[in-house]
């Protein structure tokens, strides 16, 4: 496995419970709590778009911040003589 794939697997894997948490508390804040993982009915049409603009959001920033350290991550490598 290249070494800017594990970065950014290992990144990733980071970033996901931090956003899990910060939607959680985003919705017990409004009062449904409940309906936060199990996505139910009781749920309004902007939040349902929230939740699912969240994921995109989430994934468009993964693939940005993977772009600009990809050329960071190169001059490390080749500094510390692994390419």
């Amino acid at each position: 496995m290249s070494p800017m794939l594990l970065l950014l697997l290992v990144l990733c894997l980071g970033l996901l419970p931090v956003l899990l948490r910060w939607e959680r508390r985003r919705f017990q804040a409004l009062g449904k709590g409940a309906a936060w993982l199990p996505i139910r009915p009781a749920l309004t049409l902007h939040e349902s778009a929230r939740v699912a603009a969240l994921s995109v959001a989430a994934v468009i920033g993964v693939a940005l911040l993977a772009q600009w350290l990809q050329p960071v991550v190169w001059s490390l490598l080749r500094s510390a003589g692994v390419l």
